[in-house]
């Protein structure tokens, strides 16, 4: 797995991008998305001086939820593996893209719709045999909710360790 392009350069996209980094024989070209080329910038700027210039990074900015942005990208880049730290209102939009294309997928946030409130795995999940299909490997939902994990992190803290 060479090739890698990554949505997203936020608290999980920098973590995850700085973490991909530090191996660079397994992660050799990083290709990352934003929507914001200065949060992009920086964030490459970390990453690239950190891995000492090791990896190969390369910046896109798009909104990848919007027409067939990330589709064109898809084509343009030519990844082996699509790792969406993005927004979760744009998983539906970005699998497709995926599927059209043909390339493995993995998101760590459950698609939120941003008209409503709440949060499902069924319209994602409904998408597995297509990618079965295909060949494809999709994993959903590889990440959990940072609040929930401080919570429980909080009360293991409190409640279950004596140090």
């Amino acid at each position: 797995m060479s090739k890698v392009l990554v949505i997203g350069c936020g608290n999980v996209g920098s973590v995850g991008l700085h973490k991909m980094a530090q191996t660079p024989k397994i992660f050799s070209e990083i290709h990352v998305v934003g929507r914001t080329q200065s949060k992009c910038e920086a964030v490459a700027e970390s990453v690239l001086k950190k891995s000492k210039g090791k990896v190969d990074l390369k910046i896109h900015v798009s909104d990848v939820g919007k027409d067939k942005n990330f589709l064109n990208l898809l084509k343009e880049v030519k990844p082996e593996l699509v790792i969406n730290w993005g927004s979760p209102y744009d998983n539906l939009v970005v699998m497709d893209a995926c599927l059209e294309y043909g390339v493995r997928y993995i998101d760590t946030a459950c698609y939120e719709h941003p008209d409503k409130y709440g949060f499902s795995y069924e319209k994602q999940l409904a998408k597995d045999a297509d990618f079965k299909k295909k060949g494809l490997l999709a994993i959903v939902g590889a990440g959990f909710d940072p609040g929930v994990s401080n919570i429980f992190s909080a009360y293991a803290r409190d409640y279950l360790f004596d140090q």
